[in-house]
């Protein structure tokens, strides 16, 4: 008998402002599945990742994980949820080994499981000699392992890894390699490494503009799968609604296309600063938004401190976030308004009633 999907989707939509980051995701993964998720810069990869961590807000559609319902369940998901995120983001000014007593006791790890769990995963990320280093003193590679430690300590029975072999040796990917093929959980993984997923992914979870599409096999096989439906009369065919503009066979004359071709790549180049920005403002964003989540259950539990200070410097720093977050919405905003007002500016040169356009 067939179980439950451990991660399932149904037109699950994420907007940030004006831009749709996930649209209409139809996603469904069985208990023990490893996932491999590629696609452009953009395409709403970590934004997915993120939903089903439980860290933002389904706009639309329905999705459920472990059982629960993101919409109204995404405080109940966390436990079931090991998150790392592709920017460091754990505690620069504690040691390692704080780092990892803090995330077990968020994640109500009993005291009496707490020292074997660390010192298997302190030996596990070579970081035993430095369980006592501040983590803002680790190098790149060692932060990414302390990471993923901080990940496994509550033995989550969903993972979702977003570059988890960004600034890694070859040592250290070996290790994480080697890691997530003996995990005996789920997990969805982000990258853009093609060995790590042939090594540790069943299958491959494409995303471009939002959307999904779902291969059976590792990447080598989902790239053969591709290719040959590039290639394909079929394909070749379709209407060009159904498709992405980048892969419409246009009836328009060779002279319409090179013009169109031209226009398309120097309004590219005019956007790619702006675009950028609003990228780097979007990550600053989430960033921040996580972190206030974050706040908001550690302020939830103020018997959990011996003391005041503790409260009071958490609450300091959640009013300088929720000033910091205003801050960076009105530039997102200002930035958007920017660019819509350059492309409408671009086309109207070019004669915005063209059929070229």
């Amino acid at each position: 008998m067939k179980s439950s999907p451990i991660i399932e989707a149904h037109e699950l939509t994420r907007d940030f402002k004006t831009t749709r980051a996930v649209d209409s995701l139809e996603l469904s993964i069985q208990p023990g599945e490893l996932f491999g998720l590629v696609g452009p810069d953009g395409a709403g990869k970590t934004t997915t990742l993120r939903l089903f961590a439980g860290l933002l807000k389904v706009t639309s559609g329905s999705a459920s994980v472990a059982g629960f319902d993101l919409a109204s369940q995404a405080e109940t998901i966390k436990p079931h949820v090991g998150y790392m995120a592709q920017q460091f983001s754990l505690y620069a000014e504690l040691t390692v080994l704080e780092n990892l007593h803090f995330f077990a006791e968020i994640f109500d790890v009993k005291p009496a499981d707490m020292p074997k769990r660390t010192e298997r995963l302190l030996s596990f990320a070579g970081l035993i000699e430095f369980k006592n280093r501040r983590a803002a003193n680790l190098s790149g590679g060692m932060q990414k392992k302390l990471a993923l430690a901080c990940t496994l300590i509550h033995q989550p029975e969903i993972l979702l890894l977003d570059e988890p072999n960004n600034h890694l040796d070859i040592q250290g990917r070996k290790v994480l390699e080697e890691a997530l093929q003996a995990y005996r959980g789920t997990i969805c993984l982000v990258t853009h490494d093609r060995h790590l997923i042939n090594a540790v992914a069943n299958k491959v979870l494409v995303i471009a503009n939002g959307k999904a599409e779902t291969f059976h096999g590792n990447y080598d096989d989902f790239q053969s799968i591709w290719k040959k439906r590039l290639q394909s009369p079929e394909f070749e065919s379709e209407p060009s609604s159904e498709r992405n503009e980048t892969t419409v066979v246009s009836k328009k004359s060779k002279e319409q296309k090179r013009l169109e071709a031209i226009w398309r790549n120097e309004l590219s180049r005019l956007k790619a600063p702006l675009t950028q920005q609003l990228d780097n403002l979007e990550q600053i964003i989430e960033g921040i938004t996580s972190r206030l989540e974050e706040l908001n259950h550690l302020l939830a539990q103020p018997d959990t401190y011996e003391n005041g200070t503790a409260i009071k410097q958490l609450n300091l720093e959640y009013t300088e976030l929720k000033s910091s977050l205003e801050e960076h919405n009105r530039q997102w905003e200002e930035t958007a308004i920017e660019l819509e007002a350059l492309e409408e500016s671009f086309w109207q040169d070019k004669d915005e009633d063209s059929t070229i356009r």
